[in-house]
């Protein structure tokens, strides 16, 4: 969207996110889909959000946390109420592609894995990695958007995060060498205890592997 700079009274390109109440409805189905799929296997609950309000500022929030851990996100500007029920979450405007729509380098997948260990050893989980919630801008990666992750268990966040890591990636490059760049910012046993929840990231709507592909995870 366009905007002026309220400093310097220019204008400016802003990312803009709506959330209303069709996008809460759409998030409360989706997680409790999720959560079916972690009572059906070894997997995460996601907590829910009161309204459309709780869900766009705990977007904000998530935002600016992960922008203090050194992660690279776009800053988050603030939230307005657009009506009732609608509001607007402003950032930084990102020109950049989606992972969807480039091609998956090497610099780009340790990318990736590098972010998630900076995130979970400053205890902050994403819990919706998909490769359309990051942004290649330039040769720099960008992460976007979040999930509300219960975080009693934080070893099972992170590893819920690692797997749908591996398995988005393994959708447009070979899961060895998915594995093989991982192993650069994971342990083993990191990437063991991960792949138990397998079960879980497959029930995400957005991710289409190849049954061989799941073997080869």
């Amino acid at each position: 969207i366009t905007g002026i700079d309220r400093r310097t009274k220019k204008e400016r390109k802003y990312m803009g996110k709506i959330i209303d109440d069709a996008s809460f409805l759409k998030h409360r189905y989706m997680t409790l889909m999720r959560n079916l799929g972690a009572i059906i296997g070894p997997g995460v609950s996601f907590d829910g959000h009161a309204d459309a309000k709780d869900m766009v500022e705990y977007e904000r929030d998530s935002l600016i946390r992960l922008k203090k851990q050194g992660v690279n996100v776009p800053s988050a500007y603030g939230v307005h109420r657009l009506n009732d029920g609608d509001y607007i979450l402003v950032m930084e405007f990102i020109e950049g592609k989606p992972l969807s729509r480039v091609e998956l380098t090497d610099a780009l997948m340790e990318q990736v894995f590098a972010a998630l260990k900076t995130m979970h050893d400053s205890g902050v989980f994403h819990g919706d990695i998909k490769l359309d919630n990051f942004l290649c801008a330039g040769s720099d990666l960008v992460v976007v958007d979040c999930l509300k992750v219960n975080s009693a268990d934080r070893q099972k966040a992170q590893d819920f995060d690692l797997i749908c890591a591996i398995c988005a990636l393994a959708q447009k490059v070979p899961a060895a060498k998915v594995i093989e760049l991982a192993l650069k910012y994971h342990s083993e046993e990191e990437l063991r205890r991960s792949c138990r929840l397998i079960s879980t990231a497959l029930n995400k709507v957005d991710l289409d592997l190849s049954v061989e592909t799941i073997k080869q995870i």
